[in-house]
């Protein structure tokens, strides 16, 4: 397992218990990374500018972005997979297909489309589709969007469950999206240990530290981590930053920007909210428990 690599400015809001499955067998799973941020006077903590490259836009007046995945049922064979078109709904078909299976055999899923209102704010449309019964410890390579302007992108499913299965999980919190989360991304994508799958420990985009909680820092977040999530799976939870609760600006109810961009598999665990869940992933079984859930109750 790779070390923590987010910021500290907040506590984390999660446990994330990684039991080891089928039987109480204890196997070693490597040395965490070293790697630390620099510290002051070289540490930048200050955001990066809404046109920075970190934000890139593709192509096209209306091409899929902030792709993300995660995982879609509790054992790891099927995804969810995330999008957000600008200015109109656009195309909610999926394509995928393997190239290691008999075939290429290219299969399609349909993605619900909504969008949501905050404050002063009007979000772009936001897609949810669910990619079922893939095989364990496969490529898969799939498509969004249409004609030209089509984003192509691929992830691995983990194997199947068991105690000694090799994985790796990176341990991700407190990003942001500021210089120095920059670095943190990159040395993530960059780290030897390979890690496979993030776990998400709550506080993502820090837009409720703007006026208003100026939901464009939702966007800007969502196009800076999909160089990682579009590719392999983020686990996500919540922490504070993550609450948005401002009945000062007419929005009483928490959790609108994070639960209309950011789903869960939790019904596939048998919860009843999408802030406690469980997944099997690999070696490892995962519960997701976030303390603010009960916010604003």
């Amino acid at each position: 397992m790779m070390g923590v690599l987010g910021s500290s400015s907040s506590s984390l809001a999660i446990t994330v218990v990684l039991g080891l499955i089928l039987n109480a067998a204890v196997s070693y799973g490597g040395t965490s990374s070293n790697y630390s941020r620099t510290a002051f006077p070289t540490y930048n903590n200050t955001d990066m500018p809404v046109d920075s490259e970190a934000f890139y836009v593709p192509p096209g007046i209306n091409s899929p972005q902030q792709v993300h995945i995660t995982q879609g049922d509790h054992v790891g064979t099927a995804i969810i997979v995330s999008w957000i078109t600008p200015t109109a709904p656009g195309s909610n078909i999926v394509l995928y297909w393997s190239t290691q299976e008999n075939g290429t055999k290219i299969q399609l899923a349909e993605a619900t489309i909504g969008a949501y209102r905050y404050y002063n704010y009007t979000s772009g449309f936001i897609h949810h589709a669910n990619i079922s019964n893939l095989q364990f410890n496969t490529k898969y390579y799939y498509q969004l969007g249409e004609g030209q302007y089509a984003r192509t992108f691929w992830f691995v499913t983990p194997p199947a469950p068991g105690p000694d299965v090799p994985y790796t999980f990176g341990l991700i919190g407190d990003l942001g999206q500021t210089y120095n989360s920059n670095s943190t991304l990159a040395h993530y994508q960059l780290d030897p240990l390979n890690g496979q799958t993030v776990l998400y420990l709550g506080d993502l985009s820090y837009a409720d530290n703007y006026p208003f909680h100026d939901n464009v820092r939702w966007d800007t977040w969502g196009r800076f981590v999909e160089r990682s999530a579009a590719y392999q799976t983020w686990i996500w939870t919540v922490g504070n930053h993550e609450v948005d609760w401002a009945p000062e600006l007419g929005e009483p109810v928490p959790f609108v920007p994070y639960s209309h961009r950011y789903h869960t598999p939790y019904e596939a665990a048998g919860s009843t909210a999408p802030f406690w869940y469980s997944i099997k992933r690999g070696p490892a079984y995962i519960i997701v428990m976030a303390a603010y859930s009960a916010f604003g109750n």
